[in-house]
């Protein structure tokens, strides 16, 4: 049997970590917090929260966060770009 991977393995993304993928994505397309929480049908605060990684996305909201900035859902969980 292969031992489980925990949260503290680095390939696992964290909330954190997806959150600053969705805001590098958000800021790279000059869309606001307010203009992508209206597109999911949220608050802005929960973007906020989303993108600080105080909240963590369900794999629904993930999906719907990739539609509204126009990529799939790998692109959060890839290495952060330079």
């Amino acid at each position: 049997m292969s031992p489980r991977k925990t949260t503290s393995d680095k390939r696992v993304a964290t909330p954190k970590q997806i959150g600053a993928q969705a805001r590098g994505r958000r800021q790279e397309l000059k869309l606001s917090m307010r203009q992508v929480a209206e597109r999911m049908g949220l608050q802005q605060q929960q973007v906020q929260k989303y993108e600080s990684g105080i909240s963590e996305m369900t794999m629904t909201r993930a999906q719907q966060m990739a539609i509204v900035l126009g990529v799939t859902l790998d692109y959060f969980v890839k290495p952060a770009r330079s």
